[in-house]
């Protein structure tokens, strides 16, 4: 496989994150439909674009955001860093509802804090213009601002904020290394005889989290005794949630497309997450979002129409991990909201040309 880029486009992962938040749902003549209807979505990337564009202008700026020059007789506007501009954007924003279960990141947090101890109401700002007197004691509005920009970028410069960062850095940094070496083992193994069905897989929405796992565990343990090891190879999963329909899975399974037919493992899938779940499981094909093709794990369909190569797939499970640097599901200390099968044994050149060689045979 090829080495994966080092770092995605910030629009990029807010991106997934749009198109993560989806769910099925029954239409009126029959059939399912991916609902993309969620407030959510545009008014979240819109808050954490601004956000991150703010917080970085701060920096730069070292928290600055107008430069006042004040005397008895007038106060002029000298100078307006880029901070200023987006912190009147920032403002303006319509508040998104934040999904149950979900954290977004520090600097949202710190952001949102500032303002609340400074007595923010967003009435201050319905006109932005820095030089609008405030209260009784001549405090401008640019003042104001200056000091919420000050107070930001103090915090962001202090160790706790920093070590918080790190933490959540260093947890996505943990699980993309995990992910890739174990993708990298099936494709040394493997080569290009691997497919990946890719699912949906979403249960009963009053489940806690941890009946949720308990699910979850029953149903990979029913995988494995079904096929042999010549036509599943690994599996990986990632959980989300949405209020809508609980705690839910995008699942990955690699198998042997040249042993297993997709469209009847599919049907022994839907089978055994629908056992697993006590008849309450629903498990469908993941979808592709038109805005969004890296979503799908490929730029175009292959051949085996819901079976993909690895590389692209990983790609596309790099940006599910990578996104949780702006929202991800709140750490719990028992429970992993990712995994994958165990790793496989490196193979060596010479089983590697026989195994393959077998499986062409076949």
């Amino acid at each position: 496989m090829k080495p994966y880029e080092k770092q995605l486009a910030h629009d990029v992962l807010l991106q997934s994150i749009i198109t993560d938040f989806h769910y099925p749902r029954t239409a009126p003549q029959g059939g399912l439909y991916w609902d993309r209807s969620w407030a959510l979505s545009e008014l979240l990337f819109n808050q954490l674009h601004i956000e991150g564009m703010l917080c970085d202008a701060l920096k730069r700026s070292e928290g600055n955001v107008f430069v006042l020059d004040k005397t008895l007789e007038s106060t002029v506007l000298q100078k307006t860093y880029r901070a200023g501009e987006l912190f009147y954007a920032w403002v303006s924003q319509e508040i998104p509802l934040l999904p149950p279960n979900y954290e977004l990141p520090e600097q949202s947090t710190l952001l949102s804090a500032t303002a609340r101890r400074l007595g923010f109401g967003m009435c201050l700002f319905s006109k932005a213009d820095p030089l609008i007197i405030l209260n009784n004691d001549g405090l401008r509005q640019g003042e104001l601002i200056n000091s919420f920009g000050r107070r930001v970028y103090e915090q962001m410069t202090k160790a706790g904020t920093k070590n918080s960062e790190s933490v959540r850095k260093r947890s996505i940094s943990t699980a993309l290394k995990k992910t890739e070496r174990y993708f990298d083992r099936l494709s040394h193994n493997h080569g290009e005889a691997v497919g990946c069905l890719r699912l949906e897989l979403h249960h009963s929405p009053e489940l806690r989290l941890e009946a949720s796992t308990r699910q979850l565990n029953a149903f990979i343990t029913t995988l494995q005794p079904h096929y042999g090891p010549e036509e599943l190879f690994g599996y990986w999963w990632k959980r989300r949630y949405m209020p809508e329909c609980g705690y839910g899975y995008h699942f990955i399974l690699c198998f042997n497309p040249r042993k297993v037919d997709w469209e009847r493992l599919f049907t022994a899938i839907a089978q055994k997450w629908n056992q697993a779940t006590e008849g309450h499981g629903l498990s469908v094909y993941w979808s592709h979002s038109p805005e969004n093709h890296r979503s799908w794990g490929s730029l175009s369909f292959s051949r085996l129409s819901h079976a993909h190569p690895l590389e692209p797939v990983m790609d596309s499970l790099r940006m599910m991990l990578m996104s949780e640097r702006y929202l991800r599901l709140t750490p719990h200390h028992k429970y992993d909201h990712y995994g994958m099968g165990d790793l496989p044994t490196a193979l060596t050149l010479d089983e590697c040309w026989c195994a393959n060689s077998k499986l062409v045979a076949a």
